[in-house]
């Protein structure tokens, strides 16, 4: 049964132990992928803030 990313992230928080095991049996590429792309694009985002700042 796959999870959504709100209950993978809250059973990380809560239960690590038998999350991290169920992601590692299900390997839900597809959660994995959107999570890399926000974070990257956060990431841009962020250093072009800081970039107009002069903060290095």
């Amino acid at each position: 049964m796959q999870k959504g990313i709100l209950e993978i992230s809250m059973g990380v928080l809560t239960r690590p132990t038998s999350t991290i095991r169920s992601i590692c049996q299900e390997r839900p590429i597809g959660w994995a992928i959107v999570v890399y792309l926000v974070v990257n694009l956060v990431a841009a985002l962020a250093s072009i803030g800081l970039g107009d700042l002069g903060v290095a």
